[in-house]
């Protein structure tokens, strides 16, 4: 199996699963909220006191037992209500913060560097400098060739061979002229391209040098 596309495919799922978190997340904050909403009602109609209080509200008003239990019944609900809203909202807010940490040590893959040495085409005497970073299944690249004038017009096409430690080929990358931006200089000119590609973490992480060829008309 590609490393590159089980990854990818990893995160894909990883997505799926956050974005249904976010919806749970809500649910339970709302929850809270009418828990919260509905204890907040009862305890303003029933209120809660102390025992001691009870008594002292019974004589005042002549407040019946049956009553006083059924207020004292609908106080403690209320006050269960509460703590229940308080409950959901607490565990909402920890699934976000939760939520937050995974997908910052998740998706933002640290970018990986890879300074290699400049190559010089012994055909045509172009002398090629290369830049990569990988960073999410991707491969950026940076590349300056300098070439004679007068040998550019028989090339349509320049090509970046990765070699790995044992001089086997990785893999290459085919450029057409239309991708670089030029710059001449009295009888050299400067070929510059900057893009990025998919590319497996594996082959990455083989490339030791790199060599510049190209394909002619």
């Amino acid at each position: 199996m590609d490393k590159g596309k089980f990854v990818t495919g990893i995160k894909e799922l990883a997505v799926i699963i956050f974005k249904n978190l976010k919806i749970e997340i809500m649910v339970l904050n709302v929850i809270g909220l009418i828990l919260d909403l509905i204890g907040v009602i009862l305890l303003y109609r029933y209120g809660i006191l102390p025992d001691n209080l009870w008594q002292h509200l019974i004589m005042d008003n002549g407040m019946s037992e049956k009553d006083e239990r059924k207020h004292k019944r609908w106080s403690k609900t209320a006050m269960i209500f509460l703590i229940l809203g308080f409950v959901f909202q607490l565990s909402g807010t920890a699934m976000q913060q939760f939520q937050v940490n995974n997908e910052s040590t998740f998706f933002k893959q640290k970018a990986i560097l890879k300074n290699l040495s400049n190559d010089k085409n012994m055909s045509t005497g172009a002398i090629g400098k290369l830049k990569l970073k990988y960073e999410d299944n991707r491969l950026f690249y940076q590349l300056e060739v300098k070439i004679e004038l007068e040998k550019l017009d028989s090339i349509d096409q320049v090509i970046i061979s990765f070699r790995d430690k044992q001089d086997f080929e990785v893999s290459d990358l085919k450029l057409s002229m239309i991708e670089f931006s030029n710059l001449i200089t009295d009888k050299m000119i400067s070929l510059k391209a900057n893009n990025s590609i998919n590319y497996p973490k594996g082959n990455f992480d083989k490339i030791s040098y790199w060599e510049l060829t190209f394909h002619k008309k």
